[in-house]
């Protein structure tokens, strides 16, 4: 069999185009297993063409490495032999090699048609990337076809099924000092392939680490938690009550794109940080946001679950603001209370926490009597026990415990509520925009 001349010349342009498109794929997999965000470029065309889906799949990797180091290890190990075959084998090593990449081109050609078979009947959308490797792997068999013209199909399966065979009694280093020598070049190119394929999903991780400016790590740590809420079961809220002393206390728009639920306590740090957050969303966004918000007072006064003295106000808080509502200034309570300086304080005592709780009324002008009045009935504490046992069926673990169009947001930084929020509105917003203080 007589080689066409510079059919190894092609086959090394191949796999440094298939190399490149390999590292490429490692490299948007690791960025995106670290939550980097894969819009924009060759990754993210369009709804169809796009990495995310392959990514997400369980065909993305096998043994736990991407299938980019492998295709890296095969289009190197393919570079290693052809540079050998042009500049050191004889014609029976360069027949040999042409019949060793034959076998395994037809055996990526096959893994590259099953993969875009799982691609359009399985995950719905068609990689850019791997869409670019699979028409590689599908030049180099019909170049390698082409190169072996003359030879008959059969005959030349046969001869690559002989030389695969071969290699395990070569890498002994059977036979005359010849083979022996060819035996180790070949060797050599094969440890370095597995190696450097082995090893390019670290080094990926390092070179993202290593160059990846703060601004870039931010928004991948923010891109992970949209991607654990939009992974996160979607739960069924309480029904909402509009009317009636028991009526739940909703602001913002009454057809919202995106409905916030909060299970808070007054006392609570973290519920009164993010507090002016969510204000500033239902604010900012009047007809596409609402919120409802739903006590949990971790108080052992009026909650069960709390098994020991805690928060020493949280419950008479809450009672007091529902009562305020009932005079239609729930709203201005929750501010006031959410502000109130006794909260903050270190010394604060259990009687000095519910004195400033109680000068609620005279601080927004409300009819003393009818709180009063209200409180003593008790009659608020029937919808705080509501809530508190609906919170326990959604598995609160601790406050504040915010749902976004039913799923539970795992971070309760304000910045990573600004980004969800936005994200389920249809923005992209920059990092600056999220970090900006509230006015």
């Amino acid at each position: 069999m007589t080689i066409r001349k510079h059919y190894f010349a092609l086959v090394l342009i191949l796999s440094l185009l298939g190399m490149a498109l390999s590292v490429y794929s490692v490299m948007e997999y690791v960025w995106f297993q670290a939550g980097g965000d894969l819009s924009g470029g060759l990754c993210d065309i369009n709804e169809t063409f796009n990495c995310r889906g392959a990514i997400e799949s369980s065909y993305s990797q096998l043994f736990g490495w991407p299938l980019g180091s492998y295709g890296f290890s095969f289009y190197l190990l393919l570079f290693g032999l052809s540079i050998f075959a042009l500049k050191s084998f004889s014609e029976i090593g360069r027949e040999k090699t042409l019949s060793f990449i034959f076998g395994v081109s037809a055996l990526s050609l096959l893994g590259s048609l099953f993969l875009f078979y799982v691609s359009i009947t399985q995950i719905g959308t068609v990689c850019p990337v791997c869409l670019s490797m699979y028409v590689v792997s599908i030049a180099l068999f019909f170049v390698t076809c082409w190169a072996a013209s003359g030879v008959r199909l059969g005959t030349l399966a046969a001869q690559s099924a002989s030389v695969c065979c071969d290699i395990p009694g070569r890498l002994l280093l059977r036979g005359d000092s010849n083979s022996r020598r060819t035996t180790t070049r070949v060797s050599l190119v094969v440890l370095i392939a597995v190696a450097a394929g082995y090893a390019l999903p670290s080094l990926a991780k390092l070179e993202q680490s290593k160059f990846g400016s703060d601004e870039g790590k931010k928004l991948m740590t923010l891109n992970q938690i949209y991607r654990d809420y939009l992974a996160a079961p979607e739960r069924s809220m309480p029904p909402l009550v509009e009317t009636g002393l028991n009526m739940d206390y909703r602001f913002g728009s009454k057809n919202p794109q995106v409905e916030i639920v909060e299970f808070f306590d007054y006392e609570c740090p973290a519920c009164r940080r993010i507090y002016p957050y969510v204000h500033e969303l239902y604010e900012k966004y009047p007809d596409k946001v609402s919120v409802t918000y739903r006590n949990y007072p971790l108080d052992n006064r009026c909650n069960p679950s709390i098994q020991h003295s805690f928060h020493r106000a949280a419950c008479l808080a809450a009672e007091i603001a529902r009562c305020a509502g009932e005079q239609g200034a729930f709203g201005p309570a929750l501010n006031d209370l959410m502000y109130l300086d006794e909260f903050e304080k270190d010394d604060a005592t259990a009687i000095s926490l519910r004195n400033a709780v109680l000068a609620l009324p005279e601080r927004l002008n409300l009819d003393k009597e009818g709180i009063e009045q209200c409180l003593d009935s008790e009659r608020q504490r029937e919808r705080i026990h509501y809530d508190i046992e609906q919170a326990d069926q959604l598995g609160l673990q601790g406050t504040p415990l915010i749902f976004l169009n039913g799923k539970a947001l795992a971070s309760v930084h304000p910045v990573a509520l600004r980004y969800v929020v936005r994200k389920l509105l249809g923005e992209d917003p920059s990092l600056e925009s999220l970090e900006t203080p509230l006015s």
